[in-house]
């Protein structure tokens, strides 16, 4: 997994870069909201306090438009 880097310009000073993260290094902690679409979990990633969305996917064009939601909010 990469680093965040320092960066003035994000709202808290870092700059997320966008990487792939282990499931295995995730540690699941509680529910913060569900719909139809799947859940948001909270988690530990090194340390730090994460979200992160489970999607409900049925098929392979709604994994296409989960993968392209990830890239316009990276």
């Amino acid at each position: 997994m990469a680093e965040p880097t320092p960066d003035a310009s994000g709202p808290s000073g870092v700059q997320a870069q966008l990487s792939s993260v282990l499931y295995a290094d995730l540690e699941f902690s509680r529910t913060l909201g569900q719909g139809a679409y799947g859940e948001v979990k909270e988690a530990q990633l090194c340390g730090a306090s994460v979200a992160v969305k489970l999607p409900k996917l049925k098929g392979e064009q709604q994994r296409k438009e989960f993968e392209h939601e990830i890239y316009c909010h990276a």
